[in-house]
């Protein structure tokens, strides 16, 4: 618990803190607040069917393939969110037409859809527009039928359920 003096200059330095922060200070403040996510799945239909694109992770909280996606950074609208995962993680241009498929509530923790970062709310978007898109070793289309075995866990079903719904 914080005292009086501790509260007040918690609050005066929140009022300074511009974004980006280092590391520390990001895992510190998303401990204590709701972070938003936008995050792309990025399909497309090829000669050996269905295919997802994954970036390759490799960071404190996890070290393999993951549907691409990024934090809202406080002053950012979470559309400019979307737009950065776009451009910087896919290589398309900011105005790619993406649908809005679902959002996920990941609580915080270690287990299968939670986060060990804190409370995330995950707003996953569909883009079937793959035109432009460049793979390389940490950024790559896979099967749907035969995803890498070190993709985070709650991405395989989110996956299969966008195939259900759209694709099949």
């Amino acid at each position: 618990m914080l005292t009086k003096q501790e509260e007040k200059e918690l609050i005066r330095l929140l009022g300074k803190m511009e974004f980006p922060v280092s590391q520390e200070l990001f895992f510190a403040w998303s401990k204590s607040s709701t972070t938003v996510s936008a995050d792309v799945i990025l399909m497309r239909t090829s000669a050996i069917g269905h295919e997802v694109f994954l970036t390759y992770r490799d960071d404190l909280f996890y070290k393999g393939w993951h549907v691409p996606g990024s934090v809202r950074l406080p002053p950012e609208a979470w559309e400019d969110a979307l737009k950065r995962v776009l451009t910087d993680e896919l290589g398309l241009p900011a105005s790619t037409k993406v649908e809005f498929f679902k959002w996920i509530d990941h609580q915080n923790g270690t287990g299968i859809g939670q986060s060990p970062r804190g409370s995330v709310i995950s707003i996953y978007s569909i883009c079937m527009n793959s035109e432009g898109v460049v793979e390389n070793e940490k950024a790559r289309f896979f099967r749907v039928s035969d995803l890498p075995t070190d993709i985070i866990p709650i991405h395989v079903p989110i996956i299969q359920e966008v195939v259900r719904k759209f694709i099949s």
